[in-house]
């Protein structure tokens, strides 16, 4: 028969058992899904099954998370920035980390998404990768997609630099934004948006 020391020594080792993938999970989370339209879904990897998100789901470093057509996806990250996916789009959380400096990547591999930093701002360096130009962000709400044939950047609130391999323009004025036709061309001029233009970019991520 099991005396009380027992069960008290099975019961904790049983609770560090499951402690131990609860806490690599929490290790590796980095937001959560707040609103969702259509399709959205997320893989580990290019190889594994995706798995379908919606509201209340978490989503992790590393993770490819991907939209549909006429889908949208609102994430809420760790420091509370929101992150809007628009239709067919592709984003990878290469890194977002808290602890240290705070640094984080994302990877806006396809598509367009419009970005929300929280009130606070985010504690270290944050990076925006796209395919043509890589976006330096200190607390600010911009937009950055496909438009117009070309790839766009459009500044809302606060500041942000835009850079490759052949120059960089910095966004600092409400409604200006800049156009970069390739990863090997410097980013255009940073000019106010015509209303027509800033209207249909939004669009793309507007649920």
């Amino acid at each position: 028969m099991l005396n009380m020391h027992t069960l008290r020594a099975a019961a904790l080792m049983a609770g560090l058992c499951l402690s131990g993938p609860a806490l690599a999970q929490d290790a590796r989370h980095a937001g959560k899904v707040e609103r969702v339209k259509n399709d959205v879904t997320a893989r580990p990897s290019p190889a594994d099954p995706a798995r379908p998100l919606d509201v209340g789901n978490p989503v992790f470093r590393n993770e490819i998370l991907h939209t549909g057509a006429q889908a949208r996806a609102e994430l809420r990250l760790s420091d509370a920035t929101a992150l809007v996916m628009g239709e067919n789009a592709e984003v990878r959380l290469d890194e977002f980390v808290y602890d240290g400096d705070g640094s984080a990547t994302i990877n806006l591999v396809t598509g367009a998404l419009r970005f929300v930093s929280s009130a606070k701002g985010h504690p270290g360096a944050l990076t925006i990768k796209t395919p043509v130009a890589t976006i330096g962000v200190r607390g600010t709400d911009f937009w950055a997609g496909p438009i117009d044939g070309v790839y766009g950047v459009l500044l809302l609130t606060g500041k942000v630099e835009v850079s490759n391999a052949a120059g960089t323009v910095t966004l600092d004025t409400p409604r200006t934004g800049t156009l970069i036709s390739g990863a090997d061309i410097a980013p255009g001029d940073a000019v106010p948006w015509p209303d027509d233009r800033r209207v249909r970019a939004l669009s793309k991520t507007d649920f």
